[in-house]
């Protein structure tokens, strides 16, 4: 599987590391692969076949697929995921992520112009939640418009379907894609934290919303008179669990807040449904991974996973 098993264990490959391709996840501005070399990696596999004199049926028939797979297009698709300030161009063959994008608005079209002259997908997703248009006509791809009205890997058992994030209803579907079986609960910690629950009946029954990092700070400073204006540091790792100061006392509310609350719904969930599987998305994960007290799926590309999905589901 293309996610990490995390056991709350810091490691050099934890948060993010993947294997094969995976952990591909560049700025607009560079250009690193290309469907022919890909190809030819197929063929490096053909030097261990000239150690033997007489070749088997079996490794004869190997040399006929290396040989097709290089001389034939290989069909990838493209997956967008516009948001409201950003957008990520992602590229997927055999269901594997080879290449991910992270590009401002103003650079979105060219960007995919380039992105479509490299490899060539046959086929795309677009998930749109801002009024930004994107031209893919002309370009030889079939085009799915990702929408409430789509055919869907799970059933959304929800009272209000038409106003569930998509964004909700994708990181769902990429929990499904990676685990088939058992309960589902994904933690989406971005600029709020989303509870999403997908059953073993492979229903979507839903789940909770709450502040993010960032909200909980700016709330605090301005729903109040003297609080003062706190941004959570990058560079901090976590902070000091008791604040020896207002700022560290509010770093320390929100952050640990976030800890506890997220630590108290794994276990609500976990009591009152058997086999729960647990991921961990968004921004803000990489914080909070390691002090989950469970164990837990890490996958940032949880959503263009989804979106993946969502697109072979209706092919």
């Amino acid at each position: 599987m293309p996610y990490l098993f995390s056991d709350n264990k810091k490691s050099p490959e934890n948060f993010g590391a993947f294997r094969s391709g995976d952990g591909r996840n560049r700025t607009a501005d560079t250009r690193i692969f290309s469907p022919l070399l890909y190809r030819l990696s197929y063929v490096t596999a053909l030097t261990g076949l000239q150690m033997y004199k007489k070749k088997t049926l079996r490794e004869i028939i190997l040399l006929i697929f290396l040989i097709f797979t290089f001389v034939t297009d290989i069909l990838m698709n493209l997956i967008l995921d516009i948001g409201n300030t950003l957008a990520k161009i992602a590229v997927y063959e055999n269901n594997r992520k080879i290449d991910v994008v992270r590009v401002p608005h103003n650079d979105l079209q060219s960007q995919v112009d380039k992105i479509i002259a490299t490899y060539n997908p046959k086929k795309a997703i677009v998930s749109n939640v801002s009024n930004l248009p994107i031209d893919l006509s002309g370009k030889g791809i079939s085009v799915l418009e990702f929408s409430h009205q789509t055919n869907l890997p799970v059933t959304i058992n929800y009272k209000t379907p038409q106003t569930l994030g998509l964004d909700r209803i994708a990181l769902a579907c990429g929990a499904k894609f990676h685990q088939q079986k058992g309960n589902l609960l994904i933690i989406d910690a971005g600029t709020c934290i989303t509870y999403d629950f997908v059953s073993n009946a492979n229903e979507y029954i839903g789940g909770a919303i709450s502040p993010g990092l960032n909200i909980r700070l700016k709330a605090m400073h301005h729903f109040t008179g003297k609080l003062p204006t706190t941004e959570f540091s990058e560079q901090l790792d976590e902070p000091a669990f008791i604040g020896k100061s207002t700022k560290e006392c509010l770093l320390s509310g929100a952050f640990w807040g976030m800890v506890m609350e997220i630590n108290g719904n794994i276990s609500r969930y976990t009591q009152q449904f058997d086999e729960v599987y647990v991921f961990l998305t968004g921004g803000d994960a990489n914080k909070f991974e390691k002090h989950v007290k469970n164990r837990i799926f890490a996958n940032p590309f949880l959503l263009l996973d989804g979106l993946n999905y969502i697109l072979e589901f209706n092919s």
